[in-house]
């Protein structure tokens, strides 16, 4: 009896073995795609990538970073409801800064209803209202993760601006403006000096486009500036 027992224990604990370790072999293959996948996004062949993407999905779905890098390739490929329903996952399990500025691009960029072959569309019961909203939520709630970044504060002054909400265009065209930058580019160049023109169009002076870098040893450089 004893015998029977162990064999039952053994061979249980050999299948159970050899399941776990057929799914940790099936994630490690999706886990070598994603990155052939990531690599294609980056050289711009996001249709190519999204593939991939699309493929290695039932594999590697619980994984919230997985889940907001094909957000990104779904956002690129103009698949705005996906992109949402992907994003809206991987934030508990990823809260990434660039996750939510890109989410909010997506609330903002979303058709109402948007047909979505590949994934239920998360936006498909809203008003454009509603995703106007999600999107500004989005974008503030990336702007206090990360106070240096340009980016979704810019997105909300434009946002602002055409809504007609003069108040917090101001607001956040002039944090654009006194904002340093963490490291010169272009784009933040760009954005400063968008800023800098809608708020004189809003009838703010403004002659200094602050096109300053970041200096942690500098603390004049830590606020946001006096308006």
């Amino acid at each position: 009896m004893k015998l029977v027992l162990k064999k039952i224990f053994w061979g249980s604990a050999f299948v159970v073995s050899l399941f776990f370790v057929v799914i940790y072999f099936q994630r490690y293959l999706a886990a070598r795609q994603w990155h052939k996948a990531h690599k294609l996004a980056c050289s711009g062949k996001y249709q190519e990538a999204g593939n991939i993407y699309s493929n290695i999905y039932p594999k590697l779905k619980w994984n919230g970073r997985f889940l907001s890098y094909y957000g990104n390739i779904l956002l690129q490929n103009k698949k705005y409801g996906d992109a949402i329903n992907l994003f809206e996952k991987a934030k508990f399990t990823y809260p990434d800064p660039y996750m939510f500025e890109n989410l909010g691009v997506a609330y903002l960029s979303v058709k109402i209803p948007q047909p979505t072959p590949d994934i239920k569309s998360g936006c498909s019961t809203l008003k454009k209202g509603d995703c106007i909203n999600r999107a500004i939520y989005c974008w503030m709630l990336s702007s206090d993760m990360q106070p240096w970044r340009l980016t979704p504060k810019y997105y909300l002054a434009d946002l602002f601006h055409q809504l007609g909400d003069t108040s917090n265009a101001m607001k956040y065209a002039r944090l654009v403006v006194n904002t340093p930058m963490k490291k010169w580019t272009e784009r933040g160049k760009e954005f400063k000096l968008k800023s800098q023109k809608m708020l004189v169009a809003l009838g703010q002076k403004c002659d200094d486009p602050r096109l300053i870098v970041f200096d942690i040893n500098d603390k004049e450089t830590w606020n946001e500036g006096k308006w």
